[in-house]
C-alpha cells in the first residue's frame, strides 16, 4: 500500500482506540453528547413552535388578528429562532411565498387535528380561505388539507 493509505489507516485505528478508552473508562463519547443536546435542543425547538402556532391561531379565530397577520408574525419567529419549518413547506408548496406557506400552516392547525381549535366553525374557516385568497391573489393549493390527520408543523 501506499504511504498516504497506512498513514490514513493508522489515524483511524488511533481515533478509535481514544473513544474506546474512554468508553472503557466510563467516559461519554464527545460526539454522543453532541448528538443528544442537538436531538433535546430540536424537541424543544418544535414546542416551543407548536406553542406559537397554537397561540397565533386561537388568536386568528377568536378574531384578535386575520390570518395574513398571524401569518407574518409566525414568519418573523421562524425567523428569529432555529426551528425552521419552512423547509418542508417549500417542497410541499412550491409556488407559495413563505408566509403564504405559514397561512396554509395557520389554516390547517386551527381547522384538524384530534380536536378542532375552538371557534373553528365551518363559516369561520370558510371566511379564512376566502381572506387567504384575497390577501395572497391565488386559491389555496389542493392539497392544502394534506393526507395526514395530523398537524401540519
Amino acid at each position: 500500500m501506499r504511504r498516504t493509505t497506512w498513514l490514513a489507516v493508522i489515524a483511524v485505528l488511533a481515533i478509535a482506540d481514544v473513544f474506546l478508552t474512554w468508553q472503557a473508562a466510563g467516559f461519554e463519547c464527545p460526539l454522543k453528547c453532541c448528538c443528544e443536546e442537538l436531538r433535546e435542543q430540536r424537541w424543544v425547538e418544535s414546542q416551543l413552535y407548536a406553542q406559537e402556532l397554537d397561540r397565533l391561531s386561537e388568536g386568528m379565530l377568536a378574531g384578535r388578528c386575520r390570518l395574513p397577520e398571524a401569518a407574518a408574525q409566525l414568519n418573523q419567529y421562524t425567523r428569529a429562532h432555529e426551528y425552521d419549518a419552512l423547509v418542508v413547506l417549500r417542497s410541499r408548496f412550491p409556488s407559495l411565498s413563505d408566509e403564504a406557506c405559514l397561512a396554509v400552516v395557520l389554516l390547517r392547525h386551527a381547522s384538524r387535528g384530534s380536536q378542532p381549535q375552538p371557534g373553528c366553525s365551518p363559516s369561520t374557516l370558510s371566511a379564512l380561505e376566502l381572506e387567504f385568497e384575497q390577501h395572497y391573489g391565488m386559491p389555496l393549493p389542493t392539497n392544502w388539507r394534506g393526507e395526514d390527520s395530523g398537524r401540519l408543523r
